[in-house]
């Protein structure tokens, strides 16, 4: 709905008004926007850093270490009953004999590292999931912080509604500073001029990027079409040919 009292109030602005208006406004919003990007940056970052958290797995890393501890286990319990039931001097001379014997002894001592690969990955774990949250908790502040200067802002609100934006600001500011406008009601008609100019233009180069992709796939199709006519008859000839 208009609100005839501000765009009269607008309206009674002078040029150099005007500019003052729209480049405290101008610099109202750049604040803003500069926040916005920065917590949006900490979002990303956020989102980087939980996929490293994810891609340290803990269940993987170390995994055999279990394993390795359920092998030398159950070689312990075999030592000692062998121990028991045949005595120590036969199972020494045993192991004297077949020096493989102490190889799960030496996989018992491969335990550990594997464990502390584990261990270490789940640190890294928990250590990414801290700074992904520290980034979030960033960005939620530097919105926070945006959406409190938006709150308090005292010349952005002055801007007619539809206009509060950089671009509006900024080609207004250029048509005043050049003297292509002198009040309110010429700018809105020389930047509205501009937009729908803009917005031709937009259109007319995405009509252009069509057509020239729907002309190289014509052209494809085109030197297709004459291969398989070409092939279609050396074969009725029974003649291979080269291209």
């Amino acid at each position: 709905m208009i609100n005839t009292e501000h765009l009269n109030w607008l309206s009674n602005r002078s040029r150099e008004e005007l500019y003052f208006l729209l480049e405290k406004a101008h610099s109202e919003l750049n604040e803003i926007e500069i926040l916005q990007k920065q917590a949006e940056k900490h979002r990303q970052n956020a989102v980087v850093i939980r996929q490293k958290a994810k891609e340290e797995n803990p269940k993987h890393a170390g995994s055999g270490w279990k394993l390795l501890l359920l092998f030398s286990t159950f070689y312990w319990v075999v030592l000692i009953m062998g121990v028991i039931i045949c005595g120590m001097q036969q199972i020494i001379q045993m192991i004297s004999k077949e020096p493989s014997m102490f190889l799960p002894l030496l996989l018992l001592i491969c335990i550990i590292p594997l464990r502390k690969a584990k261990q270490k990955c789940k640190q890294r774990k928990q250590k990414f999931e801290q700074q992904a949250k520290d980034e979030e908790a960033r960005a939620d502040a530097k919105e926070n912080e945006a959406h409190e200067k938006l709150r308090n802002t005292q010349y952005l609100p002055l801007i007619y509604e539809g206009y509060c934006y950089m671009l509006a600001l900024e080609t207004m500011m250029e048509f005043l500073k050049k003297g292509k406008a002198d009040t309110w009601k010429e700018l809105i008609d020389k930047y509205d001029d501009q937009y729908h100019k803009w917005t031709l233009e937009e259109n007319a180069a995405k009509r252009l990027a069509v057509q020239q992709r729907q002309s190289e796939i014509a052209e494809e199709t085109l030197i297709q079409t004459r291969k398989a006519k070409n092939w279609a008859a050396v074969a009725a000839a029974g003649v291979w040919l080269r291209d």
